[in-house]
């Protein structure tokens, strides 16, 4: 008997959620730097770095065993995408790009990428998507 007005309190909870998140403007904070770290990969890979979150940037160094400006260089990472979609959900972004997609967190200085170069391999939603950067 509790089960019900707990999934009814539940479900209203999540539309109240979903409905302040559209076109919110933690939405537009997030396509923005999404945005700003694309078009910094291309024109300044060390302002691209900085747009990354801490622990994204020491394993892209790590890995390419390279400053990550050249890590990024070496990456071939898309440039030219258009914003198609923004989701925000809590301290977490996705915001994919027509050639790519961004995850972001939010972090106390704003939004940092924590991976790029994101594509997915499989047509199965619950698995996850394959990135050329990324932190774990």
């Amino acid at each position: 008997m509790t089960v019900r007005p707990l999934a009814l309190t539940c479900g209203f909870a999540l539309v109240a959620v979903s409905l302040s998140a559209c076109g919110s403007p933690e939405d537009g904070a997030a396509t923005e730097a999404a945005q700003q770290f694309e078009q910094a990969v291309a024109d300044d890979p060390a302002t691209a770095c900085a747009l990354l979150a801490p622990v994204t940037r020491q394993q892209l160094e790590s890995q390419a065993e390279k400053t990550c400006p050249a890590a990024l260089r070496a990456e071939d990472l898309p440039t030219d995408g258009r914003v198609e979609a923004t989701e925000v959900a809590g301290h977490s972004a996705q915001v994919r790009m027509s050639g790519d997609t961004i995850f972001l967190a939010l972090f106390d200085e704003g939004w940092r990428v924590t991976a790029a170069g994101c594509e997915r391999t499989s047509s199965d939603p619950q698995e996850p998507y394959e990135c050329a950067v990324e932190g774990r």
